[in-house]
């Protein structure tokens, strides 16, 4: 029986499966934290949180230069479908100087991650 041209020491098999299952795990944990994400990771507060972002970018002189605190669950009021949040955004006015503006924005939650805009102010 002809010997073959190469074969892999104990040591190079070890680390080859290592590897494969590695990489299997990876793999599988990717799949899993991004299964169902667009914005929410399932807490609607958070999706309103996120619509609520949407929202007051659409109502900014320059959204691009919008930059929002990080999510804290005191931003966001739930009393059965419908959210309020409550927070600041800085952002460039029509002069490009960078302002603090509050706002406040009332939502109505109509589907898994939809929202309906209830009122929204700057103030």
């Amino acid at each position: 029986m002809p010997k073959p041209k190469y074969q892999m020491s104990k040591k190079a098999k070890i680390w080859y499966f290592s590897f494969l299952l590695l990489a299997l795990a990876i793999i599988i944990f990717c799949m899993v934290n991004t299964s169902g994400r667009d914005g929410a990771s399932g807490d609607p507060k958070i999706a309103a949180w996120v619509h609520t972002q949407y929202e007051v970018e659409a109502r900014l002189k320059a959204p691009s230069t919008a930059k929002y605190p990080w999510y804290e669950s005191r931003y966001v009021q739930q009393d059965g479908d419908i959210f309020t949040v409550t927070a600041y955004v800085d952002a460039q006015n029509s002069f490009g100087a960078q302002l603090r503006q509050h706002f406040c924005c009332k939502l109505k939650k109509i589907g898994r991650r939809k929202f309906q805009l209830i009122e929204f102010r700057f103030f």
